[in-house]
C-alpha cells in the first residue's frame, strides 16, 4: 500500500531535496536514506512517564524553523533555486501542523498559559478601571511589552483559541518578532471598553532586505476574533471567556 498523499508534506520535501516538481519522483527521493514520510505517526508514554509524539511535522520544525530564520537573515542559499518568500511560507504547512500538535493544544495552553492570560486580562482590566483578579503587569502604563519564546505566544493563542494567518507565514505560525497584540479601546458613544485582538509580523522579505516599517511599508498584521465574541468583544464577555478558558474542563 503506497503512503497517503501529503500535499504539505510533498512540498517541504521538494524544497528540501530541490525536485523538479512537487512530488518528488522516487528517483529524487532515493537521493537521501531518510524521508519525511518514513517518521511515524504515534503517540507513546516514554521511560519517564511522559508523553512521546512522533510525526513528520515534528520532525521537520527545527529545520523550518532554520530555513526561515536563514532566509530572514539575509544568508545565501548557494546551489538553491525557487529559494524565495512565499515558497517558504507554503511549505511551511507541514511545520505549522506540528506546532498545533505540540503547543496550541487547548490543555497544553491551559496547564502553561492559565497565568499568563489572567496576568494579561487583570492588566486590561485596571486599564479600564474595573477589578482586577490578579496582578496586573507593570505599573499603569499605556502600553505593555512582554516579551517571549514563540511557543509563549501559541501555547497562550492554543489556550484561548486564537487563530490567524499572514501572507508570508502558514496558519497560527508565530514569526520571527511578531507578537499578539491585546487592545483596550472605549467606544466614544456608550463609555464601554471593548476588547480587540491582533497578530503582527514583519513579512520575510521586510526582514530579508531590512525595509525600514512606515505608514508606507507597514508590517503585516490581522483582526483575530475573539471565539463566540467577535472583533470587538466586550470588556465582560472576555473576563468571562478567559475565566473559562483558564478553569479545568468539568469531569465526567
Amino acid at each position: 500500500m503506497g503512503r497517503a498523499p501529503d500535499p504539505g508534506r510533498d512540498r517541504f520535501e521538494a524544497l528540501m531535496l530541490q525536485c523538479r516538481r512537487i512530488p518528488c519522483s522516487t528517483t529524487e527521493r532515493s537521493r537521501v536514506q531518510r524521508r519525511l514520510g518514513d517518521t511515524p505517526i504515534a503517540m507513546r508514554i516514554d521511560a519517564t512517564g511522559k508523553p512521546d509524539l512522533t510525526s513528520p511535522s515534528l520532525q521537520v520544525a527545527g529545520i523550518a524553523e532554520s530555513l526561515v530564520m536563514a532566509y530572514a537573515d539575509g544568508l545565501a542559499f548557494p546551489g538553491w533555486s525557487g529559494i524565495d518568500a512565499a515558497t517558504i511560507g507554503k511549505a511551511l504547512a507541514v511545520h505549522g501542523a506540528g506546532i498545533d500538535l505540540r503547543t496550541r493544544t487547548p490543555e497544553v495552553g491551559r496547564q502553561t498559559s492559565s497565568y499568563l492570560a489572567m496576568r494579561l486580562l487583570a492588566t486590561i482590566q485596571r486599564g479600564a478601571g474595573a477589578t482586577a483578579l490578579a496582578d496586573p503587569i507593570g505599573d499603569a502604563e499605556k502600553i505593555v511589552v512582554v516579551s517571549g519564546h514563540d511557543g509563549t505566544v501559541t501555547m497562550l493563542a492554543g489556550l484561548l483559541g486564537l487563530d490567524w494567518t499572514l501572507r508570508d507565514y502558514g496558519a497560527g505560525e508565530a514569526a520571527p518578532g511578531g507578537g499578539l497584540v491585546f487592545e483596550l479601546w472605549r467606544r466614544g458613544a456608550t463609555g464601554k471598553s471593548v476588547v480587540r485582538v491582533r497578530y503582527v509580523a514583519q513579512g520575510l522579505d521586510q526582514m530579508r532586505y531590512r525595509i525600514p516599517l512606515s505608514a508606507q511599508t507597514p508590517p503585516e498584521t490581522v483582526a483575530i476574533p475573539v471565539p463566540g465574541c467577535g472583533d470587538p468583544c466586550p470588556l465582560p464577555r472576555f473576563t468571562r471567556y478567559v475565566l473559562d478558558q483558564v478553569s479545568p474542563p468539568p469531569k465526567g
